[in-house]
């Protein structure tokens, strides 16, 4: 009669290897997840930008945070509202605040010019000021409500 087969002296080491990969499968699966959710928590801000008491269209508004370090946030401003969400708005803190107007398009640009129409090609001008850190200033608070309004003037 055989007696039964041993171990072969291969199989712990195998099965120690195959831990050793299952393990660090999971530690880099545990370290990926986190990594999503790494860096400061952001919260939804909104609010409006006028010039000269109207409301602010083909502009850029950009939160810069005081001090060193911080998420530099940016957002269209079309129509006078600008808004972000949780998922790409700034971090709680102090910002300075810039207005940046947009160049004219091009293309409508060359469609006005060729068409000759008289109409005229309209940029928005925003005073340099207001295009620098330093004159329009933002507090954004995990409370919120984190909603802004900025009244530019127009000189």
């Amino acid at each position: 009669m055989k007696s039964a087969p041993t171990a072969k002296p291969t199989s712990r080491a195998a099965r120690c290897w195959f831990l050793s990969r299952a393990l660090a499968c999971l530690l880099l699966a545990a370290a990926c997840a986190a990594c999503g959710r790494s860096g400061p928590s952001r919260y939804a801000a909104s609010g409006s930008v006028t010039l000269g008491g109207q409301p602010l269209d083909q502009a850029s508004i950009i939160f810069e945070p005081r001090g060193k370090g911080g998420l530099v946030v940016a957002a269209p401003v079309v129509n006078g509202q600008f808004a972000w969400t949780e998922r790409n708005g700034p971090a709680a803190g102090e910002y300075d605040v810039r207005v940046n107007p947009h160049g004219v398009d091009e293309t409508e640009a060359r469609q006005i010019v060729q068409q000759n129409t008289g109409r005229p090609i309209e940029s928005v001008s925003v005073p340099a000021r207001y295009q620098r850190p330093g004159e329009l200033t933002a507090t954004v608070t995990p409370a919120g409500p984190n909603q802004f309004e900025f009244d530019l003037e127009s000189r």
